[in-house]
């Protein structure tokens, strides 16, 4: 988003569009950002093309090559800054992202989202305010970032061992508890699409707990990360792919977990709780 944000900056008079195969509301908090369907064209294999209008088109994909990622290391900050650099280089403009990553840690509008679904975020909050808040990213990954281990016994146990406290998943389970949400019923958004949304949320919840994919990613913005009331847990093969900030410092807490076995993930994030 801030390298998307920073390249728009330097050319205002351009006009910018996101192509990507996800829902059009992905970006919609980025004013002047446009959405626009992957062409054929489009090739993903390529750093960037010039089309016959002169228009650009400059491939975001971070796992274009090796160079990039690696075994259990996605899209880290770091990584993205390398990458946007060797782009405006390859392209020749004036364009660097120089400084510390946390620079280009993701700050989404929340104000530009729909404000039917703000208010039933903000009046789940505001319905059990004394109850401690933490966020299970519990989805699957699906890019071998991370072990898909099954999440709900995990949650189960949770709930048991902490009765005052607020459960919220961002995927569905089998089973009920009375202090167990999912924030698709939370949320209720018309399109199935609520990553924005459900980023918003967890500016709410204390705990955020993810496999470094998805929602976790999501969650993973300035207004967290400069929060010291926050932290961040995160399971992953590798500590260097468990966090979206693998360098520089940030006020909430990083913790990164390997076990992906259920009593291991339960006594981490227990461990987290009672901290």
């Amino acid at each position: 988003r801030e390298f998307v944000k920073s390249t728009m900056g330097y050319y205002p008079e351009t006009k910018f569009y996101f192509a990507h195969p996800k829902n059009p509301r992905m970006f919609e908090d980025i004013s002047n950002l446009k959405y626009a369907k992957i062409q054929p064209f489009m090739r993903g294999d390529r750093h960037f093309i010039i089309g016959n209008e002169r228009d650009l088109y400059i491939n975001t994909w971070i796992g274009l090559n090796g160079k990039y990622v690696g075994p259990g290391v996605a899209c880290s900050i770091d990584r993205h800054q390398l990458l946007w650099n060797d782009l405006m280089d390859m392209i020749g403009l004036k364009v660097r992202f120089d400084g510390s990553s946390t620079n280009y840690i993701p700050r989404i509008d929340y104000t530009k989202l729909n404000p039917k679904y703000i208010n039933r975020i903000e009046t789940f909050i505001n319905r059990r305010p004394m109850n401690r808040k933490v966020l299970l990213c519990n989805g699957n990954v699906q890019s071998n970032q991370a072990k898909n281990f099954d999440f709900e016994p995990v949650i189960k146990l949770l709930c048991e061992e902490f009765p005052k406290t607020d459960f919220i998943t961002t995927s569905r389970v089998s089973f009920q508890f009375p202090n167990l949400y999912y924030t698709g019923n939370i949320i209720q958004s018309n399109d199935n699409f609520d990553l924005n949304e459900i980023s918003y949320l967890s500016t709410f919840t204390p705990i955020i707990v993810g496999r470094s994919s998805g929602p976790f990613s999501f969650t993973q913005v300035a207004q967290n990360y400069t929060d010291k009331s926050k932290t961040f847990l995160s399971f992953s093969y590798h500590k260097e792919g468990g966090h979206l900030v693998m360098k520089g410092k940030t006020k909430a807490k990083r913790y990164w977990s390997g076990v992906a076995d259920t009593q291991g993930v339960f006594k981490k994030i227990r461990s987290v709780i009672v901290e």
